[in-house]
């Protein structure tokens, strides 16, 4: 029974809730005279960083924006209203059609070529016929002069005497025949034994790792080549002075 005896809580109040801020009121002031927001740049991975401000966007007059859709919807409306385009191929030209055309192009090249001779009268200058001469008169007395000269260097061929020619060869003389000389012998008579025997005459190569001055190339260190290019420029500048 003493569980059921139990007395039940007593209700409690509701709790009051929490008032509600005033909303803060925003002076337009503060929005256009905020700072620009900046960013930070670096050119390259070695260069400074400088700050740069951002730039706003630009606001777009609301008339602009409605004439623009109004032109756009004009546009449009033509667009529809245009008849379809027809393609059928063209079976056939008319020759007179032709002649028409290439009549219009004769004419309209003569008025251009007009226009062009016009632009470059001042260019275009007749040829003086006592000019022509003269110039032709000093390249034939150039021609002339160049053709003496050549004869003075080389002479003339077609005149040179035979027996001059047959005189200069033989006192060349005759080329030496080795054949005659005592040391000569023909290679493909040297038996393989000769070769051997003049080989081994010659020895062993020297071993010059064996020497008490060799040094590997390889295990020189930059000291050591920085102290022998020393002691070659301090013996050879020595002597130039």
């Amino acid at each position: 029974m003493g569980l059921f005896s139990k007395k039940k809580p007593a209700a409690q109040a509701p709790k009051a809730e929490p008032q509600k801020k005033p909303a803060q009121t925003v002076n337009p002031d503060d929005i256009w005279n905020t700072p620009k927001k900046t960013v930070k740049v670096k050119e390259s991975k070695y260069g400074d960083e400088t700050e740069e401000a951002l730039t706003e966007p630009i606001s777009i007059d609301p008339d602009t924006i409605k004439k623009k859709m109004e032109a756009l919807e004009r546009e449009l409306e033509e667009q529809k209203n245009k008849p379809p385009a027809s393609y059928e191929p063209i079976t056939s030209v008319d020759e007179e059609e032709v002649v028409s055309a290439q009549t219009k192009y004769e004419e309209q090249y003569l008025i251009e070529h007009e226009k062009y001779l016009a632009s470059h009268k001042e260019d275009i200058v007749s040829a003086n016929d006592d000019d022509v001469e003269s110039k032709i008169t000093d390249m034939v007395i150039e021609h002339d002069k160049r053709a003496e000269e050549e004869k003075l260097s080389f002479g003339n061929i077609e005149e040179t005497d035979p027996e001059k020619i047959a005189s200069g060869l033989s006192e060349l003389g005759v080329a030496k025949d080795v054949t005659l000389d005592k040391d000569y012998k023909n290679i493909s008579e040297v038996g393989a034994d000769e070769v051997a025997e003049k080989l081994s005459g010659l020895g062993v190569a020297k071993d010059v790792t064996l020497d008490k001055d060799y040094k590997n190339i390889e295990e020189i260190s930059a000291e050591d080549t920085e102290a022998v290019t020393k002691e070659f420029i301090e013996k050879y500048d020595k002597k130039e002075s």
